[in-house]
């Protein structure tokens, strides 16, 4: 998957274009028990939503403008490619308190109904100034369900 990114700046009129990759490789795809797709990040390094929602990795990206341009939007494009097809993804996991003590989950029915998840593929903006720097960081899930 590629994600483009554009971001504006207030003052001057000018435009920054970033462009990242994704691939396949960068996540590895099971089965639980239940059959569902389990879509975890090869480098362990992703959070998920909520374990009502499917179980699609998010992941966070910095960015920094240098300068004494600041931020002031974003717009991503990406391009899409079908990994699998008739599968159920499994739902995110449910989270586990800091001291561990959990009681035993029952095992959950998968029903997301026919809708593209996410609604956006960028979940977060958020952005901070630090003299002549700008730090940009975007939470996105770069897979899809639909």
């Amino acid at each position: 998957m590629l994600a483009a990114f554009s971001l504006a700046a207030k003052g001057a009129v000018t435009m920054e274009n970033y462009t990242v990759s994704f691939s396949e490789s960068d996540y590895t795809f099971s089965y639980d028990e239940n059959g569902n797709l389990v879509i975890s990040a090869a480098d362990g390094d992703a959070t998920y939503s909520s374990p009502d929602e499917p179980g699609l990795p998010l992941r966070s990206l910095s960015l920094a403008i240098p300068g004494t341009r600041k931020y002031e939007s974003s717009s991503l494009s990406f391009s899409k490619r079908l990994i699998r097809s008739n599968v159920t993804i499994a739902p995110g996991p449910v989270p586990v308190t800091t001291d561990g003590a959990m009681e035993p989950v029952p095992a959950r029915t998968v029903s997301y109904g026919n809708v593209t998840y996410p609604a956006s593929n960028c979940l977060y903006t958020l952005s901070s100034e630090w003299s002549d720097l700008s730090m940009i960081l975007l939470i996105l899930i770069q897979i899809s369900k639909w």
